[in-house]
Order: structure tokens, then C-alpha cells, then sequence
């Protein structure tokens, strides 16, 4: 009873467990699993070789039948001309050699087995009434004879003014043979000239023949097994270079590649591989330096604040005043920092921006209207191209006011900051493109910092003089990008910087774009 009991409420190996995993969750299981089964070279050599299996066996198959089937029709030709030899001898039945008419079927019979040449396999008698009346020569290696069943079913073969070619097997061989009836005039007897070739010694030879074709073709498959080893071994080198990378891959090793050795397909995988490599490590590399920008920018703020409130007199309120209104402040930086990720983030969603028929002359000029409340400066607008672009007119808007505001914070007060936009013509097929620009004249960007400054917290050298983030070039650029468009820069360090955009101009004509909306 216990017995049956234990083995009743015995408890269940996960699949897990049997397969040899040490995790609950079962991926070294899985990856055993994987490691079991064939490689790709084996399974690719594997279906080579099944295809080449088939080609030779199949084209071998036919090749027999083939030879065959020749070999049947050689022997019922040869039956067939021995036919038509003896019928033309029957027509005339006198003696070549004594130029006298044969007296009997006998005589006619032994004339013409003598007078026969036999092929390997072919062997004749003459049999005149029920009794064997002449053999084949002793030369002829077919002995008729020798096989009294098929001599007897020979004798029973029934005689008509139609030759027919016969098939016939006996417990000894099997026979391809044509019965000739032999009457000579005068004469009653039944004589009958018996003519058969031996088809099992046929096919033996055939078959002999054909054993060098098989063993030929064993050893062709055996030597192209071996070449297509290695061939498929060098063909997939870039498949298992990619396995040994992306194993040595971690976070903090992205730095292998893989050689390109080979051109075609394998070859532009594993450029496309290597791509992909590059793409993750800038984003790794990207991310962690957002990370240490981030926690560098949020730790200033709460720094500040936290000193501050260690430091508040709480019996002081002109003190609790201040130290409040600096806390409200580095949160208020903080909050516009977060907001600044937040939009970076969005950036590289498809939804960031919703593309429209945008006037860019109209858009321009607003954004003037709306630039002049950032400070006192020489502000010109020159914008008359008549040019509609696909945009997000939100978005485009704020990275035009990010730039003039940028021309603010590095220029004096009173100095000129231009707003303009230009058609610029097509080279080639490349589309017409309209730049649209703020130019300023400031302090300018030194020639190498001018390739930072669109990355993430990075500030010109000139930061005593403004406050910010360093995030605001960065969100000029990704809301270029996601128009397909280009913000460059030029800059003299003392002299002024311009910042550009330029876009796909749509159409140059206002009348069109308006029919279009």
C-alpha cells in the first residue's frame, strides 16, 4: 500500500530539471538544447550532400533502364534479322555449297546452324519432330541442351504462319527466343529452328558494367564531401565569427568587430553586424554619459537646496524668505531640465512630429514677432521666398526661438541678430532646399568646440555669462532630424555665430501650396 502510495503522489520533474538545467527558469536548458543540435555547416553539408545522393542515384537509375532497355532491344533485333535470314532461306531452300535443293529439314537445319555465327550470349538447336536433331556448335557458349525445360517448352510452342518473339523462364536462366518453322518441299517432317538468347548472363554483364559507374560515383560523393566541408567551412566563416563576437560582447566590452574576409551576402551581413555594433555601442556609450550628465545637473540643484535648508535659521524670517526662493529656483531648473530629457526622449518616436504644409515666410515672421520679447538687441527679419515645406510648425517654431534665444544669451545688448531664409537651387536631382537662419553677433564658438556643441550638456567655454543645461542645441537638432532636415553651424570666435536649418522645400509657390490645404 505504501508503495503504490509513493508512487502515486510523486512529485514531478520539471522539464527543466531532466533536460540537465541549473536555473528555474530554464534558459541553460534551452541553451543545452540549442548546443544539441547540428551546426549550420553540418546541417548545410547535410543537404548537399542528400541533393547529390539523389542527382547520382537518380541519374544512375535512369542510366541503367537506359542500358537496359538498349540491351532488349539489341537482343530482339538480332532474333529479329536471324528471322528474316532464315525466311529468305525458305524461299529458296537450295544448299550454297552444293547448289542443290535441300532434301530434307534436316539438311537445311544443319547447313544453316553451320553457317551461323553466334553472338556471346546466343545459342541455337534444330529439333525435328519430338526429337533433338542438331546442336550448336561446339564454339557457341549458349548450350540449348543443357536446359531440357526449355527445349520442352520449345517442342509444345505451337507453329503459325506469324513469328512471334518469346519470353520464357526455366529453373535455370531466363530466355528471349523465336521458334522458326523448317519444311522442305517433299518433306513432312516437323522441323523447328530454335534461336535464344540467354537474358540473365545479358544483365550480368550489365550489371558488371555498371559496378564501376556506382562505385565511380561513391567515391565523386566521398571526395565532394570533403570539398564541400571546407568550402561551406570558409563560405559560413562570418556566421561563426559572429557567434564568437556577440559572445565577448558585454556592456563593458563593445569594442569587438568581425573582419570582412568574404564579398557577397555573408559578407554584407557582417558589415551589417559590425553597423550594428557601432550603433550599440554609441547608444551605450550615449547613455552612460547621459547618466553622468544627468546625475552631475540634478546634483548641483539639490546640493544647493540641501545646504541651504542645513544652513536655514528657522527664527530668521527674512532668511527662510531667501532660502525659499533659492529652493524654488534650483527646483524650477530642475523641472526645466527634466522637461528637456523628457522632450529629448519623444524625439525618437515616430509621433514627434506631425508634418503639414507649413508657409515658411509666415512661420519666420512670427517667430520675430515672438523673438524680440527675449532682449534688447538690432533685430532684422528678411524672409520673401514664397516656399512651403512639410513640418511640424509647433516644433519648428521652438527650435528657431531655441536659436535666437542662444543669440541672446551669448551677444550684447544692442547688438544685431538677423533672421533670415533663402531658397538655395538643386544640384543634380537633389531637391531645392530653404535654409532659414539667425545669425548674431556675439562671442562666437571656437573652431573645436563648434562640432560639440549639438551634444547633450555641453556648453561653450564662455558659461560665466549664461545659465543653462546645455540641452537646448540638442533639442534644435533632434527636431531638425525628425523634419529629414540639417542644422549646421558657422561661427568666428568675436565676430558671431549663425546657426541654419535647412529643409526640403515642397513647392515655391503660394497659390499651389493653398490649393493643396
Amino acid at each position: 500500500m505504501s508503495g503504490r502510495l509513493s508512487r502515486r503522489f510523486k512529485p514531478a520533474i520539471p522539464a527543466w530539471r531532466r533536460s540537465g538545467s541549473s536555473t528555474a527558469d530554464g534558459s541553460a536548458g534551452l541553451s543545452d538544447d540549442i548546443r544539441s543540435g547540428a551546426s549550420v555547416r553540418s546541417r548545410v553539408l547535410a543537404g548537399i550532400l542528400a541533393m547529390m545522393i539523389v542527382t547520382v542515384s537518380a541519374t544512375g537509375v535512369m542510366l541503367y533502364y537506359l542500358l537496359h532497355r538498349d540491351m532488349l532491344t539489341r537482343v530482339d533485333e538480332s532474333l529479329k534479322r536471324t528471322t528474316y535470314e532464315f525466311e529468305h532461306i525458305l524461299e529458296n531452300p537450295v544448299s550454297p555449297r552444293t547448289r542443290e535443293p535441300y532434301p530434307d529439314a534436316s539438311a537445311l537445319l544443319y547447313e544453316v546452324m553451320q553457317n551461323t555465327v553466334a553472338a556471346p550470349h546466343e545459342g541455337f538447336a534444330a529439333t525435328v519432330g519430338n526429337t533433338l536433331r542438331w546442336t550448336a556448335p561446339p564454339n557457341v557458349n549458349l548450350r540449348l541442351e543443357d536446359d531440357p525445360q526449355f527445349l520442352s517448352w520449345a517442342a509444345s510452342v505451337p507453329l503459325t504462319d506469324e513469328v512471334f518473339l518469346r519470353s520464357v523462364t526455366t529453373d535455370i536462366s531466363s530466355y528471349r527466343a523465336v521458334i522458326l518453322p523448317a519444311s522442305v518441299s517433299g518433306d513432312t517432317s516437323d522441323g523447328r529452328y530454335i534461336v535464344a538468347f540467354d537474358t540473365d548472363a545479358e544483365v550480368s554483364d550489365l550489371n558488371a558494367v555498371f559496378i564501376p559507374y556506382i562505385w565511380v560515383s561513391i567515391g565523386a560523393l566521398g571526395l565532394a564531401t570533403l570539398v564541400s566541408w571546407f568550402v561551406t567551412g570558409r563560405m559560413l566563416y562570418p556566421l561563426r565569427a559572429l557567434g564568437e563576437t556577440a559572445k565577448q560582447v558585454s556592456e563593458r566590452d563593445l569594442s569587438q568587430r568581425i573582419d570582412v574576409r568574404t564579398k557577397g551576402d555573408l559578407a554584407e551581413l557582417t558589415a551589417t553586424f559590425n553597423s550594428m555594433l557601432d550603433r550599440v555601442e554609441n547608444a551605450v556609450t550615449a547613455n552612460r554619459q547621459l547618466l553622468d550628465d544627468v546625475g552631475h545637473e540634478l546634483r548641483t540643484p539639490v546640493t544647493i537646496v540641501r545646504g541651504h535648508l542645513e544652513l536655514l535659521d528657522p527664527s530668521d524670517p527674512d532668511e527662510v524668505t531667501e532660502t525659499r526662493d533659492i529652493s524654488l529656483e534650483e527646483l524650477d531648473r530642475m523641472a526645466a531640465l527634466i522637461d528637456d530629457l523628457l522632450l529629448l526622449a519623444k524625439a525618437e518616436k515616430a509621433s514627434f512630429v506631425k508634418l503639414a504644409p507649413v508657409d515658411v515666410d509666415d512661420v519666420l515672421s512670427r517667430v520675430f514677432v515672438k523673438a524680440q520679447a527675449l532682449g534688447e538687441r538690432d533685430w532684422s527679419f528678411d524672409a520673401n521666398t514664397g516656399a512651403w515645406v512639410l513640418a511640424d510648425e509647433q516644433r519648428l517654431t521652438q527650435a528657431l526661438l531655441q536659436l535666437c534665444e542662444n543669440a541672446v544669451k551669448y551677444s550684447d545688448e544692442g547688438s544685431a541678430v538677423a533672421l533670415r531664409a533663402q531658397v538655395v537651387s538643386p544640384e543634380l536631382d537633389e531637391p531645392a532646399r530653404v535654409v532659414l537662419s539667425v545669425a548674431d553677433h556675439g562671442v562666437g564658438i571656437p573652431a573645436d568646440e563648434l562640432e560639440l556643441v549639438f551634444e547633450r550638456f555641453t556648453r561653450g567655454s564662455d558659461t560665466k555669462r549664461v545659465q543653462g543645461s546645455g540641452l537646448g542645441l540638442s533639442i534644435c537638432q533632434a527636431i531638425v532630424l525628425a523634419h529629414g532636415g540639417e542644422l549646421r553651424a558657422i561661427s568666428t570666435p568675436g565676430e558671431g555665430s549663425t546657426f541654419s536649418i535647412a529643409l526640403n522645400v515642397e513647392t515655391t509657390n503660394r497659390d499651389e501650396s493653398a490649393e493643396d490645404l
